[in-house]
C-alpha cells in the first residue's frame, strides 16, 4: 500500500512540474470582468480630464490673451505692434489650433514674427516677449536711437536715419521727414542702404557729433551740413613670378641661379611663404655679393698691376623688392573712412572745411580760426579750408 502511494505521489509531482513549463492560459472573460469592475471608472476619469483640458484650453475666455502690453516706445508705433500681435494670434498652429490662448501661444514664435515684421521698417536691438498668467502678453522692444540724417547723393537722393553705432535705423521718403535737430551728412560714395546695415564706424559718428557740438562755439560759424567725401581704395598685390624673374636676371652664376630655382620651387609647392622666399633670395644675393667682393680683393692683393677703379666698386648689394600691383577694390568704409568735410552756411561764406577724425579736433578748429582771422579777408571768395595737417592750414 505504501509503495502504491509513493508512486502515485511521484506521478502528481511530475505533472505539477510539467504544468510549470507550460504557458499560462488566459482565463476566459477576465477583460470584461475588469471592465465591469474598474474600466468604466478609469474611462470616465479620462473623459473628464479631456473635457477639462478642452474647457480650460479652448472653451473659456479666461485664458484668452486679451491683454497686449507694449513697453513705451519712442520711434516705433505701439499700435502697429499690437496689430501685429493680433495678426499672429489669429493665425493657426497645425492648421486648426489658434495661438490666442495662454496654453497655445509660443513666445519664441511670436518673437521671431515681430523681428521679421520690424526688420522691413525700422532697425532695433532686440525684441522680448513673455506671457503673464492667465491672459496677458508683454512686449518689450529695445530701439536703436537715430542721431544723424544720412543722405546718399551719388545717384538718386535717398534719405536715412543712422544711430550712434553707425547702423541705418530707418528709410525716409524725403528730407522733410527727418528730425531737424539731427546733423545732416551727404554721402558722395554710395547709392543706397538697407535697414540694419552698419555704414560707418561708431568712432566716426562720435567725432561728427563732437564737431556739431563744438564747431560754432570755437569758430563763430554755423554748419549747414556735413559731407562724407569720396574715398578711393586700392589693394597692393604682390606678383611672385616677377620677383623670381628679376632675381634670376641679376646673376650670371649658374650656381646661384640653381639655388634661386630651388627657392622658387619651395614657394610654389607651399613649403615656404612669399615673405620667407623673399628673405631667402636676399640672403642668397648677399652671399653672392660677398663672394664677389672677396674675389676682387684677392685679385688686388696678388696682382699689383691690376687696374681697378676702387671708386667704382659696388659696396652694397641691391635688396630684393616686392613686385607691386595696385588693384582698385571696393572700400570697407567702416574701417577706412576717417576724413570728414563740412559746409558752413551761406551767410558765413558757404565754403567747405576739411577735417580728419584721426587728428585732435580742438587743434584743427584753432587752426581754422587762426587762418580765418589772419589770412582770409572775404570768406565768400574761397572754396575750402583744409586743416587736416597739424599746425598747418591750406585754403583755395
Amino acid at each position: 500500500m505504501k509503495e502504491f502511494q509513493s508512486a502515485n505521489h511521484f506521478s502528481r509531482f511530475r505533472r505539477s512540474q510539467n504544468d510549470l513549463k507550460a504557458p499560462l492560459q488566459p482565463v476566459p472573460g477576465s477583460f470584461w470582468r475588469w471592465l465591469k469592475k474598474d474600466g468604466w471608472a478609469y474611462g470616465g476619469l479620462l473623459l473628464m480630464l479631456g473635457c477639462a483640458i478642452w474647457y480650460f484650453g479652448f472653451g473659456t475666455k479666461h485664458f484668452d490673451l486679451s491683454q497686449i502690453e507694449v513697453a513705451p516706445l519712442q520711434f516705433i508705433d505701439q499700435q502697429q505692434i499690437i496689430n501685429s500681435v493680433q495678426e499672429f494670434e489669429s493665425s493657426k498652429f497645425l492648421g486648426f489650433i489658434k495661438r490666442d490662448t495662454f496654453w497655445t501661444m509660443k513666445t519664441i514664435s511670436l518673437q521671431a514674427f515681430l523681428k521679421n515684421y520690424l526688420s522691413h521698417t525700422i532697425a532695433f536691438e532686440e525684441v522680448n516677449v513673455k506671457k503673464i498668467f492667465p491672459n496677458i502678453i508683454s512686449i518689450t522692444i529695445k530701439e536703436r536711437i537715430p542721431s544723424v540724417t544720412w543722405i546718399t547723393a551719388k545717384a538718386e537722393e535717398k534719405v536715412y536715419t543712422v544711430d550712434r553705432d553707425g547702423v541705418v535705423t530707418q528709410s525716409l521718403n524725403n528730407k522733410n521727414e527727418a528730425n531737424t535737430a539731427f546733423p545732416v551728412i551727404i554721402d558722395k560714395n554710395r547709392d543706397k542702404f538697407e535697414i540694419g546695415w552698419q555704414i560707418i564706424s561708431p568712432k566716426y559718428l562720435e567725432y561728427l557729433l563732437q564737431i556739431q557740438k563744438e564747431f560754432s562755439g570755437a569758430t563763430s560759424l554755423k554748419i549747414d551740413h556735413f559731407i562724407f567725401p569720396l574715398v578711393g581704395c586700392s589693394e597692393r598685390q604682390y606678383v611672385a613670378e616677377k620677383i623670381f624673374e628679376k632675381a634670376a636676371s641679376e646673376t650670371n652664376s649658374e650656381e646661384y641661379k640653381a639655388k634661386q630655382r630651388e627657392i622658387q620651387e619651395k614657394f610654389q609647392n607651399g613649403l615656404i611663404t612669399i615673405d620667407e622666399s623673399l628673405e631667402a633670395l636676399d640672403n642668397l644675393k648677399k652671399e653672392e655679393f660677398q663672394n664677389s667682393q672677396n674675389k676682387n680683393n684677392a685679385n688686388v692683393n696678388t696682382n699689383e698691376n691690376t687696374n681697378i677703379d676702387t671708386n667704382a666698386k659696388q659696396t652694397e648689394y641691391d635688396r630684393t623688392e616686392w613686385a607691386k600691383v595696385y588693384v582698385p577694390i571696393e572700400c570697407n568704409f567702416v574701417k577706412v573712412a576717417h576724413e570728414i568735410h563740412l559746409q558752413v552756411v551761406e551767410e558765413n561764406g558757404g565754403f567747405e572745411v576739411y577735417l580728419d577724425t584721426l587728428q585732435d579736433l580742438s587743434l584743427q578748429l584753432q587752426n581754422l580760426k587762426t587762418i580765418l582771422a589772419e589770412k582770409i579777408n572775404d570768406p565768400k571768395s574761397i572754396d575750402y579750408i583744409d586743416v587736416r595737417i597739424p599746425d598747418r592750414a591750406y585754403f583755395k
